[in-house]
């Protein structure tokens, strides 16, 4: 039978409303649909993604004179656009925490994982399998391939950004993979759409979360 996991991305308090740094709108909204996946006993394996970013990360409009958040700018070499936002998920912080409730639900009986990503001051990483210059690997990859994962399911914040980026490697991979779209929040609507597309376009699936948690698509 195939394995299956459950990859809940960057649900941390600096992208969560009403205080967090870089809130995503609506995002409280997936904590308690992401708690029934984590109870439902459905996944093999449960991995948790973390925007672990250092002070003065690339990403941070402060870390570029003269920008603003929303801003674009290249860098590294060769260069990589990199959208700049308010400083958020410093290491160590508060608003680097994942949401506690998330993690007092894990099903006992799955093993879970914990991938920190965005760590390296010149390089972001919106994906939870590599970073953005696709130079460095997280170790998801490695830890599905350990668990003999065959299947991924993707949720969390944001759908237009992390969530979705990670999906797209996921099918690169060569992941069978679903996005949970009540357990998921976007930046902006286009985007969130046209991220949708592309995962559609190259041969994931959209689905919602009670589809997991009957079990509806196991056998």
């Amino acid at each position: 039978m195939d394995k299956i996991a459950l990859v809940v991305v960057d649900v941390q308090w600096d992208f969560l409303p009403p205080d967090g740094n870089l809130a995503v709108p609506d995002g409280l909204a997936v904590i308690p649909v992401i708690q029934e996946l984590c109870r439902s006993g459905t996944f093999d394996l449960i991995v948790f993604t973390q925007d672990w970013h250092p002070p003065g990360h690339v990403s941070f409009a402060s870390s570029h004179p003269g920008h603003k958040p929303l801003d674009e700018v290249d860098v590294g070499s060769p260069p990589v656009r990199q959208t700049l936002w308010p400083s958020h998920c410093v290491q160590g912080s508060h608003g680097a925490e994942i949401h506690p409730d998330l993690l007092a639900s894990v099903d006992e009986t799955a093993p879970v994982g914990f991938i920190q990503k965005g760590s390296l001051t010149w390089v972001d990483s919106y994906s939870g399998f590599w970073d953005n210059a696709r130079g460095n690997a997280t170790g998801l990859d490695s830890i599905l391939r350990k668990h003999e994962v065959t299947r991924v399911v993707v949720c969390g914040l944001a759908m237009d950004f992390c969530v979705g980026y990670t999906a797209l490697d996921a099918l690169e991979g060569g992941f069978e993979t679903s996005v949970v779209l009540d357990a998921t929040r976007g930046m902006d609507k286009e985007r969130v759409e046209a991220m949708l597309g592309k995962i559609v376009d190259r041969g994931g699936f959209v689905r919602v979360s009670q589809e997991f948690i009957t079990r509806k698509l196991l056998g």
